[in-house]
């Protein structure tokens, strides 16, 4: 019979399970490792999902803070804003009071005189003050008081002139105009030549009960805006260009047109036309709240 050494066998199987024991020990080794990394970037995961969670909560507080704050400060600025309105709007109230007291001095003042070059001079200097009135007028009742409806203030200007000369069944005044905004600077040169031209043409354009019709139009084309009064009546007389050194309508126009920086011109062809031509700078378009208010 063939025999093995117990011993041996003792040895063979020691040095394996030694073997395998320290295989184990440094796979438990890595394991434990790999355990402690995982918990340790656990842990960092939560510290840093708690910071983030408190700065998320940090930020929420001063965007609450800054929007309440911003929101104090537009309910201030809307607050002065609206005070600025009622003061302005008052201001062109009292202005349009006072240049209807004026008027009405003017008149107390003209029936105190007999003669006719007079009267006739009370009744110009006081349909100037009455343009300027109603400019304040509407400026008073428009929703911007930045801008007039110069259209609107043309048709009004002009129903008011057709009952203060009374003569609607002979003398017949159309307005026809472009939707056309301008500034205050800009609106009372132009009324008071708007007013003197309408003035002359009903002074003089028509003489010994004539008929005729006045024609007032507003054009805006190519970024310039043309204002045109003309009447079909007697024409400008003979020699009228030296007329406009001695006549103080002629002048005071003139001297309007210069102040806003605008062209004027007159012409004699079957009656009298005075044109008016601005640049695009002095017109302003019309303003989409208003164009949706008249649509």
């Amino acid at each position: 019979g063939v025999a093995v050494p117990r011993a041996a066998i003792f040895d063979r199987r020691l040095s394996g399970t030694l073997q395998q024991g320290v295989l184990g020990s440094l796979a438990l080794t890595v394991l434990l490792s790999l355990v402690a990394l995982a918990l340790s970037r656990v842990r960092r995961e939560e510290a840093m999902r708690q910071e983030l969670e408190t700065l998320n909560l940090t930020l929420e507080e001063r965007v609450h803070e800054r929007t309440a704050e911003v929101e104090r400060s537009a309910e201030g600025l809307r607050k002065l804003l609206a005070e600025k309105d009622v003061l302005f709007r008052e201001v062109h109230h009292r202005v349009k009071n006072n240049l209807q007291i004026i008027s009405s001095l003017l008149n107390l003042y003209a029936n105190k005189f007999a003669g006719a070059d007079v009267q006739r001079g009370f009744t110009d200097c006081l349909n100037q003050v009455r343009a300027m009135g109603l400019v304040h007028e509407l400026l008073y009742r428009s929703p911007n008081i930045a801008q007039i409806d110069f259209d609107e203030y043309l048709r009004v200007l002009s129903s008011r002139f057709v009952i203060s000369f009374g003569r609607g069944p002979q003398v017949h005044l159309n307005v026809r105009s472009a939707p056309l905004h301008f500034d205050l600077d800009t609106t009372i040169p132009l009324a008071l030549i708007v007013t003197e031209a309408i003035t002359n043409a009903f002074k003089h354009a028509f003489p010994n009960g004539r008929a005729g019709t006045i024609n007032v139009e507003g054009i805006q084309s190519g970024g310039v805006t043309t204002i045109r009064i003309a009447d079909d009546g007697v024409g400008l007389p003979a020699g009228w260009e030296d007329l406009q050194a001695r006549s103080l309508g002629l002048k005071l126009m003139r001297v309007l047109a210069e102040q806003i920086d605008a062209r004027l011109s007159y012409a004699s062809n079957n009656g009298t036309q005075i044109e008016l031509v601005l640049e695009d700078r002095r017109a302003q378009p019309e303003p989409a709240a208003s164009a949706a208010e008249r649509a």
